[in-house]
């Protein structure tokens, strides 16, 4: 690799030395730290305060954290954490939960599949266990645990939408239930004022999942205002 000298910043590089560089500079990184909120007003820096504190008591020697504010619904390989494959040097992702890595039990065990194919380690920090063994073998036990939790997780979720709707039919039989309350409902005119960015990145002819990276926002929400430009 060409060598780099700081004092001449302004040199202009050939495009591979550049690149090397960079790459170079990728590989540092051993692990990401992963946190994944469902909305945009949720404060993760206690969180990832606490992963990075984790990772380098564990051995950790550099790590990048992903944050994403996006519904758990959405299939991994549609979120950020996907890029964890696309990345060189990787050896370990950490979580604080399980259901960080999304609310389908059969995506969260597909998405631990892929991360030891690829001879990724997953930590869960709340658990204090790896999907890895230090040999590299998979931790069959943490597969078992990881499974029981997850299905557990998502049957307290239906059960949680089962009392919402009986809530709401006896609300409605009682003539209690108003429904979601006017004006509540943002108009296309209000969410292109409060989305312009999004707004000038799609005019750009970005992807919904660039726009999202860019402007730190859910591709759900990139789909609102999408629509919201069809409609205005």
């Amino acid at each position: 690799m060409a060598k780099i000298n700081k004092c001449t910043k302004n040199k202009v590089y050939p495009k591979f030395v550049t690149n090397q560089f960079y790459i170079y500079l990728a590989r540092m990184i051993d692990t990401i730290l992963y946190i994944r909120v469902s909305s945009e007003e949720q404060n993760t820096a206690r969180q990832e305060q606490n992963l990075k504190d984790w990772a380098t008591k564990t051995g950790s020697t550099n790590t990048k954290t992903i944050i994403e504010k996006i519904s758990g619904s959405v299939a991994a390989k549609d979120r950020r954490l996907n890029e964890v494959f696309l990345m060189q040097g990787i050896k370990r992702v950490v979580v604080q939960d399980i259901d960080r890595l999304g609310r389908d039990t059969i995506d969260i065990l597909q998405t631990i599949k892929s991360f030891t194919a690829a001879n990724i380690n997953l930590t869960v920090t709340a658990l204090g266990m790896d999907t890895l063994l230090p040999n590299g073998k998979e931790n069959h036990s943490f597969k078992i645990v990881l499974s029981v939790m997850a299905t557990l997780s998502e049957l307290e979720r239906t059960k949680l939408k089962e009392r919402q709707k009986q809530g709401i039919a006896i609300a409605k039989a009682e003539g209690k239930y108003k429904g979601r309350k006017k004006g509540t409902v943002k108009t296309p005119i209000q969410i292109l004022a409060k989305h312009k960015n999004v707004v000038r990145q799609l005019r750009a002819k970005q992807s919904i999942r660039n726009v999202a990276k860019i402007c730190k926002v859910s591709p759900t929400t990139v789909q609102t205002v999408k629509k919201a430009m069809v409609l205005q």
